[in-house]
């Protein structure tokens, strides 16, 4: 982390950090739903839109938060952007988890051992090699 350090000022490490890993994301916000999850996600929200009960009329297996944030992303964007609103959800969750990784590490270890740690959770939760770039239930629970 020295050269990266010699590179840029220290004050703006952090963000150059994010902002490469929010450049992972970008172009994934106008794919298709490749992962079922997102679908699955964005029916449960329709259908509780439309006055469903979850877990009695409607069921998945995930806690009810995902959902709820799916049909406020279709009410926010429609139906035709729910999945591209939910991604651009998913990227400031993000953007929220590596500044919370920053932050917890730099009180402990020092910037250095931060950044790395910024580095090493980028590529967990923004490569796209790796699904990072879906709007999956788990990048809602890292932020």
């Amino acid at each position: 982390m020295g050269r990266l350090s010699a590179c840029l000022p220290a004050r703006l490490c952090l963000p150059a950090l994010i902002a490469f890993c929010t450049f992972w994301r970008i172009p994934g916000l106008a794919d298709p739903p490749w992962l079922n999850d997102e679908g699955v996600y964005a029916s449960v929200g329709r259908a509780l839109l439309h006055g469903e009960k979850l877990y009695r009329q409607v069921w998945e297996n995930k806690p009810p938060a995902i959902y709820l944030i799916n049909a406020a992303a279709e009410q926010a964007a429609g139906s035709t952007h729910v999945i591209a609103a939910m991604r651009l959800f998913a990227l400031i969750a993000s953007i929220g988890a590596l500044g919370a990784v920053y932050r917890l590490v730099v009180a402990q270890r020092g910037p250095g051992p931060a950044l790395l740690s910024v580095v090493l959770a980028g590529i967990g939760l923004d490569l796209p090699l790796i699904d990072g770039t879906e709007a999956n239930a788990e990048i809602f629970v890292a932020a």
